[in-house]
């Protein structure tokens, strides 16, 4: 009976353990992700310079000054919603 209760009370204590390392498993590939999506944020704001500003104020024609505005509108909501997901 003792031992029963040993074994039941070492195999909650194995489940424990093992709940404990998936944690930490999952809070470095969440710890991963985060920076990889820094990253790719930081990219993209670097990339609205060379894509739409430098264009932009290059830009003769009106109206694909314009469209370059409303791409580079579109893409800084873009980034600011993967901002509010850190």
């Amino acid at each position: 009976m003792e031992s029963q209760i040993l074994e039941k009370y070492y195999q909650r204590m194995l489940y424990i353990q093992d709940q404990a390392k998936q944690i930490k498993e999952l809070e470095q590939q969440k710890h991963e992700l985060t920076q990889k999506l820094k990253e790719k944020i930081i990219s993209r704001i670097v990339g609205l310079a060379y894509n739409f500003v430098d264009p932009m104020a290059n830009e003769s024609d009106e109206d694909t000054r314009l469209e370059l505005m409303m791409q580079y509108d579109e893409e800084v909501d873009g980034i600011i919603k993967d901002i509010k997901r850190l």
